[in-house]
């Protein structure tokens, strides 16, 4: 009943734009579909005054995705359109390292969905190896512009593989610490908990000593030490 609500809603503004703003009289209309008369037996003139229908609907579908660091070019956003006659529209627009605006122009009032995405060289498969608080947002588009979407990231997806090639995934969301730093990754269980604690602190104490030291061509300051602790399940 809700969805049959929305259709009408948006059915019933593209009925007020036509008869409003181009003062044609709507004879017709469905779930989603309008019948026009335009009074005409000219097919040329008649489509003339479809497309100007059409073209006084589109609007403008506008936001922001509010990034960790620079979002940059491998974010992108898609605008897919909902419903089985309509699937197979999508429009994509990339981020650039100047803005982190988006903007779809012209578009057909209907159901959508935007869907978020990084997706940078090193990503596994191309899969998106950051979080976000939402990944895509459902919205219903009617006869005026719509405002205000906004994605945040909240962290990244880190793939660990041990060297047994047991693949770990981890969602982090203050991992921008860790970046242009050497990571001392530690993956132990939780059975000995204590030990590994006391062995973690040895470390990190020996690495505060005179922090500009090099070790190995690398300074000691230049170090995180990222501790996993799984629970095994054997």
């Amino acid at each position: 009943m809700h969805l049959l609500g929305e259709k009408r809603e948006i059915l019933q503004s593209t009925v007020d734009l036509v008869q409003n703003n181009l003062n044609l009289e709507v004879i017709y209309g469905d779930t989603d579909s309008i019948m026009i008369y335009s009074g005409l037996d000219d097919i040329a003139k008649a489509t003339s005054i479809a497309k100007k229908v059409i073209q006084e609907a589109l609007v403008n579908v506008c936001g922001a995705v509010v990034c960790k660091e620079e979002c940059g070019p491998f974010v992108s956003v898609t605008l897919v359109r909902q419903g089985a006659k309509h699937n197979e529209v999508r429009k994509t627009i990339s981020l650039t390292s100047e803005s982190s605006e988006l903007l779809f122009s012209d578009v057909i009032p209907g159901k959508y969905r935007l869907e978020v995405k990084h997706s940078s060289p090193e990503s596994v498969a191309k899969e998106d190896n950051w979080c976000w608080e939402k990944s895509f947002i459902d919205v219903n588009i009617g006869a005026e512009d719509l405002e205000g979407i906004v994605f945040v990231q909240k962290g990244y997806w880190v793939n660990v593989i041990s060297t047994d090639g047991s693949t770990v995934n981890l969602k982090i969301q203050g991992l921008e610490v860790f970046r242009k730093k050497h990571v001392l990754v530690f993956i132990s269980s939780l059975d000995s908990i204590e030990d590994e604690i006391s062995l973690l602190n040895s470390i990190y104490e020996r690495l505060q000593e005179n922090s500009k030291e090099s070790i190995k061509g690398f300074k000691k300051e230049d170090f995180k030490i990222l501790w996993i602790p799984i629970k095994c399940m054997c």
